[in-house]
């Protein structure tokens, strides 16, 4: 039968390149799509917007499942120069962990509290010490009002104290007016920043109006701005009943209410996530499992059929394999991500479920052989095994279905807690991963007469041996004091290896308490940062120490999507 000139055509086109990046989201209840969208507007450069003219920062969102929900889509972007098209993708799970319990926390900080001084690693025993002292004080709080009625005795004492007009209580509403005018300015400067192309017709979306013209005037926003704090500052002066601040027992219920208000809005949603997905107790199994099998069945679609007899699940739709993956993490989502990887990698790595072959095992007994010398000689060096690492990758994922992960960058990880959170003490951190249990960067050598991380003749790779074809970057924000910077972040390479490269940055929101936890700022654009030349050579870069974004320009050089 003669091939058609469409059959033709396609078998003579120059193969089309691709890469992809899956960001996994961190704790708290977030949105579907909210964590894709920001990091994408930041490491790409792309305009939430359409423009009048093509752009290389362009933008689309397309429909996927691949992600495993509907309410997902992927971020496609246009060629870079190589011409090399980037997709992301969203890992998305805190609709798995919905319905956190405050029993979940309470039995988790039991965990992390009931332990001696040797089980808690030195780079967190300040934090151990200012749990203890949190638990103390709410416990005392609670012992002094009792906590569950603190919220009908504080309404009792209001509604039975006096309102106190003098020059003093005048003083104290115009500072309450001023304090809720100086957060809601900031509200509202936050959401003017979307409506910088509020004036402009966007082209080829068929809009006959600007924004602008569409909607209520910024200015009544500012009015808003303005007179709600005043009528709160007037009620606080005519009606606040300030006698109730002259007794020790009102502004202890005020406390307790407080803390009440926060455990049930912030404490619960938030840390309950953690509470539930690093303790192996019996009501997290299931939804650590759906987890985890999300994120497996993300990396299945994105590395393609394996060409053998796959279980087609997914209509692959460009069968044109992606030929770099990277895996993004931030705070849990680096462990949910960790645990995701590690699966995975037993399915997909040259393991003896799927051997490298020819030229790929070739490499792969290189990478082993770099280690097991420098193991010898008690040296290493991470940009030299980053070498290995990416040239491992580079090959395998050559291979039809096979491993194609280059890289695993953790942002803001609480993996440089891991014996602390996941283990009973350091000790105990050490023999899982001797176990193979917590994968090591570089892959732990089972000891011998030859030193390896392959077995069966130097055939196969372990089922811990994903950073031989993975780098790992780890950017962590220090502080000086525990909630100055971001206090879950750290360093990992001391629990995981000396492959990692740890770089250090200082993001700043600017303002008296810019530099307060700033856990969710690593791609945060309006953020200044900054970080030494040491830190930026550790990544190929010259000059970082003058680079205002230091944080952005660190992230996308980890990246390296163009």
């Amino acid at each position: 039968m003669p091939e058609t000139p469409t059959a033709a055509s396609s078998r003579n086109e120059p193969r089309k390149r691709k890469q992809a990046v899956v960001i996994v989201h961190g704790m708290g209840e977030q949105k579907p799509l909210e964590t894709l969208r920001g990091f994408v507007e930041t490491v790409w450069g792309a305009a939430p917007v359409p423009r009048d003219e093509p752009s290389p920062d362009d933008v689309w969102l397309v429909p996927d499942m691949r992600a495993g929900l509907k309410e997902l889509a992927r971020v496609t972007t246009r060629r870079n120069k190589d011409g090399i098209a980037t997709d992301f993708y969203e890992l998305y799970w805190s609709d798995l962990l919905v319905g956190n319990t405050m029993a979940q926390i309470n039995a988790w900080v039991r965990g992390l509290l009931l332990r001696w001084p040797h089980q808690v690693p030195r780079e967190s025993f300040a934090l151990w010490l200012v749990l203890w002292v949190l638990v103390g004080v709410i416990v005392a709080l609670a012992a002094y009002v009792g906590l569950t009625g603190s919220l009908t005795e504080l309404w009792k004492l209001i509604s039975e104290a006096e309102a106190i007009q003098n020059r003093w209580t005048a003083a104290a509403s115009v500072v309450a007016g001023v304090v809720l005018f100086l957060l809601l300015r900031r509200w509202l400067a936050s959401a003017l920043v979307a409506w910088t192309n509020a004036d402009r017709v966007f082209p080829g979306i068929w809009a006959e109006t600007t924004p602008r013209q569409a909607s209520a005037s910024t200015t009544l926003s500012w009015i808003a701005a303005i007179l709600v704090p005043a009528a709160v500052g007037l009620a606080f002066y005519c009606w606040f009943p300030w006698s109730v601040l002259a007794t020790p027992k009102a502004w202890a219920l005020i406390v307790a209410a407080l803390i009440a208000a926060a455990l049930s809005a912030w404490v619960v949603p938030v840390f309950g996530d953690v509470a539930r997905y690093v303790r192996t107790s019996p009501d997290a199994v299931s939804a650590r499992s759906q987890i985890r099998e999300r994120g497996v069945e993300l990396l299945r679609a994105l590395h393609g059929p394996t060409g053998g007899a796959a279980d087609r699940r997914y209509d692959y739709g460009d069968e044109t394999g992606y030929e770099r993956i990277v895996v993004v993490g931030h705070s849990l989502g680096s462990i949910v991500a960790y645990d995701v990887l590690r699966l995975f990698w037993e399915e997909r790595g040259p393991t003896s479920r799927n051997p490298a072959k020819d030229e790929a095992l070739a490499r792969l007994r290189a990478t082993d052989g770099y280690c097991r010398s420098a193991a010898a000689k008690g040296t290493f060096d991470a940009a030299a095994f980053r070498v290995q690492q990416g040239k491992l990758a580079a090959i395998l994922a050559e291979q039809p279905g096979t491993w194609r992960i280059s890289d695993f960058i953790t942002l803001g990880s609480p993996l440089t807690h891991a014996e602390f959170l996941v283990s009973r003490d350091r000790a105990a951190f050490e023999e899982r991963k001797a176990e193979r249990l917590f994968p090591t960067c570089p892959p732990m050598l089972e000891p011998g007469k030859l030193p390896s991380f392959l077995y069966s003749n130097l055939q196969y790779a372990h089922h811990a041996a994903m950073f031989s074809a993975m780098r790992w970057t780890n950017i962590h924000d220090p502080g000086a004091m525990p909630f100055l910077g971001d206090f879950i972040s750290g360093p990992c390479r001391p629990n995981f290896g000396p492959g990692i490269v740890d770089v250090a940055v200082a993001i700043d929101r600017g303002g008296p308490f810019g530099r307060l936890v700033t856990h969710t700022d690593y791609w945060n654009p309006r953020a200044a940062g900054s970080a030494s030349d040491a830190e930026g050579e550790k990544l190929g870069l010259s000059g970082l120490g003058s680079d205002p974004k230091a944080h952005i320009t660190l992230l996308r050089k980890a990246l390296d999507l163009r």
